[in-house]
């Protein structure tokens, strides 16, 4: 008896983005994204920070780089970003 085979590919489809393979692309573009932002901020040879966005799944994060002190911030909220600038801002006074 042959079952029948309705909404298999919608099924099909729904677990195929939950797995793990899209999130190692996320994870590969955001290392690409950072390791260019770098080679940027260094060619640059400006002091500034670099501010740059990912998104992920389900929302967008915030990436920073400060060449002055090679510090790197990754994946954090705005929130979270604010403060690291103003605490840079702040520390340069």
């Amino acid at each position: 008896m042959k079952l029948p085979m309705t909404g298999c590919s919608d099924s099909y489809r729904s677990i195929a983005n939950k797995t793990p393979r899209a999130s190692n692309l996320q994870s590969l573009y955001s290392g690409v994204s950072e390791l260019w932002q770098t080679l940027v901020a260094h060619v640059a040879g400006t002091g500034e920070p670099r501010v740059w966005q990912t998104r992920t799944e389900h929302d967008r994060q915030w990436n920073a780089y400060d060449p002055s002190t090679q510090q790197t911030l990754r994946q954090v909220s705005s929130q979270e970003l604010r403060v690291w600038l103003e605490t840079r801002h702040a520390r340069l006074r």
